[in-house]
């Protein structure tokens, strides 16, 4: 697993499932601009909850891939909003 060191987020892209009339679940990365935490360094001053939907600037995001899955780091700074339902 990926850990992020001190004020950084490891984020994923979010994704949607949509089902289809037939019954076929679908999975997308939907809205692009839309990130989820999976990992929290340990010196984020505000943290948020890990699964939370949050907006980034992507230009300060790093793209990591490990394993075949995708993942980014950003600094606690790159954050511009939470997503809430």
């Amino acid at each position: 697993m990926l850990k992020a060191q001190a004020n950084r987020y490891v984020i994923k892209l979010h994704e949607q499932e949509t089902t289809t009339s037939s019954g076929i679940i679908v999975k997308s990365s939907g809205d692009t601009q839309l990130a989820t935490v999976v990992f929290i360094g340990d010196e984020v001053k505000k943290p948020l909850p890990l699964g939370a939907k949050i907006v980034v600037d992507w230009n300060l995001v790093l793209p990591v891939k490990l394993k075949n899955e995708q993942f980014f780091i950003v600094n606690e700074d790159g954050v511009l909003g939470v997503i809430e339902d």
